[in-house]
């Protein structure tokens, strides 16, 4: 099968993806946004210039912080794909073939540099997470929308809790004393500094559950590593953490593909 290469920028670092993959039935091809500024379809590769902020009316083209979901009940084709576009607040977006989009008029949703987007095909309900404040710091918020220009808060906020800060200290031990794994840039060996909160966090619904994945940041005084845990939902509001809080997906060792980072960027390699 066709490997995706997510490449890197111009400062070598390496791209994210920020979301899951969208598959498009009717042409059996699966739609990918990787870091900020290349588009891919895995089975024809292309990637789409970065545009800035002001040009996405003129060009409608993608941006950096795009998420993308693919509609195939959406009765008008010219909505089929849907998006949300911004570093700080997210404005949806929508477009015909993935290509070239279209701002809607609809108030910006609430959000810092970090959200998620996904489509639950079964209920017809498109699901955000967006960065806010917690009582550990970072969080996310959950809102809903069914048709992507009327939106609902939940009111539910996925937060770290005491039991995350309880662990954060035996995670930053087990990584300081682990020689295979990059270790944080700037540690402060005072664990009173040290913080874990949820920097990042996708939902994405598979048969009768919401699944969710938490990155759980752990802050070492200035700089820290993602764990990314999993949780599980019926309804999208009350959330079971899985697994004993382990990390679902752990981190590369020194030398991997998406090593070196080690702090906020600390990517695993999926």
């Amino acid at each position: 099968p066709p490997r995706i290469d997510a490449g890197r920028d111009r400062h070598g670092r390496v791209a994210e993806q920020r979301m899951p993959s969208t598959h498009e039935s009717n042409s059996k091809r699966f739609f990918f946004v990787l870091g900020t500024n290349i588009c891919r379809d895995a089975f024809e590769p292309r990637t789409i210039p970065r545009p800035r902020h002001d040009e996405i009316e003129s060009r409608g083209k993608l941006d950096a912080d795009t998420y993308v979901v693919y509609d195939p009940a959406d009765s008008n084709p010219s909505r089929r794909y849907k998006g949300f576009l911004g570093a700080s607040g997210r404005r949806p977006i929508i477009s015909p073939d993935g290509v070239h989009w279209t701002q809607l008029d609809v108030p910006k949703l609430p959000s810092y540099d970090e959200s998620n987007l996904s489509y639950d095909r079964l209920t017809k309900t498109f699901i955000a997470t967006l960065k806010t404040e917690g009582p550990y710091g970072r969080s996310h918020a959950i809102w809903t929308s069914k048709d992507f220009e009327r939106w609902t808060n939940t009111n539910v906020v996925f937060s770290a809790d005491d039991e995350d800060q309880r662990l954060l200290k035996l995670n930053i031990e087990a990584r300081l004393a682990d020689s295979t794994l990059q270790q944080p840039i700037h540690i402060r060996n005072n664990p009173a500094e040290y913080n874990a909160d949820i920097y990042n966090m996708g939902i994405f619904r598979y048969e009768g559950v919401y699944v969710g994945m938490p990155a759980v940041l752990h802050t070492t005084g200035g700089s820290g590593f993602h764990l990314i845990q999993l949780v599980s939902s019926r309804d999208l509001r009350t959330w079971l953490r899985l697994g004993d809080r382990q990390p679902f997906i752990g981190p590369s060792p020194v030398g991997g593909s998406t090593s070196g980072q080690g702090g906020a960027d600390d990517l695993a390699l999926l």
